[in-house]
């Protein structure tokens, strides 16, 4: 599992909220039945209540009231996401009943509702990618600290992920900042966690690294790489550089929409992605509405348009427009206050239970794959 996501694959949210994403097939729950190693969902169910049993057997310390009402609706989260995911055939591999009992364990001592939605979400991610033994490592771990992570260390690292891991695939700084602002709108569901606890408790249980010897990039700095495209100006259309890029577009066979208008100067265009590497990202469309996947010339050719953009806003100039926007001017102080002390990168543990509590918080925000 790499420390940063590649943007090899994009999902769009509203105004195209980025990341590496999820290729699954979503399905009717009601219509699936049998699967290909013969497992029926009825086999499914008496499975989990099986293991939820031998769950509720170990758990002296809790009430077996208690004990049954979570197991219970935790297992039936637990069969709605595996139907959706079309992934009940992994119950026939003796590994993954072992996770799901590890989840069943924690869902019957965590008193948070909200921990039963992440560790159905959890088992997801670990049975939809049951070949990828790193991703099942984090997975497994984060399953295991779902009950020690107190609440403010879970807000502090998810809001630590989105920061680097989400980014709009937009044309645009005011359209760009308004989705990221609306992003942390959503995220930012408790005040952010002070002093340096939470950041103890994530060192201690793996979810994060820190350095007092190295800093942190403050967020206007690290966002002045990511959003490169959205702050550099345009190509005006009355000029040279606008007319070599028509026709490059035309020597490739590639619609002029792709070109599309500055939001904040209509005399300007760009391409609509955030920055240069975002240029892989960009889908075509065929004739018959046939969507494909951008090719290596066509990539190389909307890449020499990209390089006829003019200069950057400047960095303070940045620093105004995102002090416009409430959410972001207080994600802003919060991160830049840690980045004057240390630095702490989120770990691959911790990046899988931030996007779990990011997914909880918006269904339509993209997955770890």
């Amino acid at each position: 599992m790499c420390t940063r996501f590649k943007l090899e694959k994009s999902i769009k949210n509203n105004d195209q909220l980025q990341k590496a994403g999820d290729n699954s097939e979503q399905v009717m729950v009601e219509h699936i039945n049998v699967y290909n190693n013969g497992i029926t969902r009825e086999e499914a169910e008496r499975l989990l209540d099986e293991k939820a049993s031998a769950v509720m057997k170990q758990n002296i310390s809790v009430a077996n009231e208690i004990v049954s009402e979570r197991l219970r609706e935790f297992n039936n989260k637990t069969m709605s996401r595996l139907l959706e995911e079309k992934v009940l055939s992994v119950l026939a591999d003796p590994s993954s009943v072992e996770v799901l009992v590890k989840a069943q364990r924690e869902a019957a001592l965590g008193n948070r509702m909200m921990d039963q939605d992440m560790l159905a979400e959890l088992l997801a991610y670990r049975f939809k990618n049951k070949d990828d033994r790193k991703l099942g490592a984090a997975v497994y771990k984060a399953i295991e600290n779902i009950n020690l992570v107190d609440d403010d260390a879970l807000l502090g690292v998810t809001v630590l992920y989105a920061v680097t891991d989400f980014y709009p695939e937009t044309g645009d700084l005011n359209g760009a900042l308004t989705i990221m602002n609306e992003l942390f709108g959503k995220l930012l569901y408790d005040s952010l966690p002070e002093g340096n606890d939470w950041v103890e408790q994530l060192l201690i249980l793996g979810m994060v690294r820190t350095s007092k010897f190295e800093r942190l990039k403050k967020m206007e700095d690290y966002w002045y790489d990511v959003f490169d495209g959205v702050l550099r100006v345009g190509i005006e259309k009355k000029s040279i550089k606008y007319t070599e890029a028509i026709k490059i577009l035309k020597l490739h066979n590639m619609n002029e929409a792709l070109l599309i208008d500055d939001r904040t100067d209509p005399d300007f265009v760009r391409l609509p992605v955030a920055n240069k590497a975002a240029i892989g990202n960009i889908k075509m469309l065929e004739p018959g509405g046939k969507i494909r996947e951008i090719n290596s010339s066509e990539m190389n050719a909307l890449r020499e348009i990209y390089d006829l953009y003019g200069d950057k806003i400047t960095l303070k100039e940045f620093v105004q427009e995102i002090e416009k926007y409430k959410n972001l001017a207080t994600v802003r102080k919060w991160w830049n206050d840690i980045a004057a002390k240390q630095l702490i990168e989120v770990s691959s543990i911790g990046k899988v239970l931030a996007n779990t509590n990011a997914q909880r918080i918006d269904k339509n925000l993209p997955g770890l794959g």
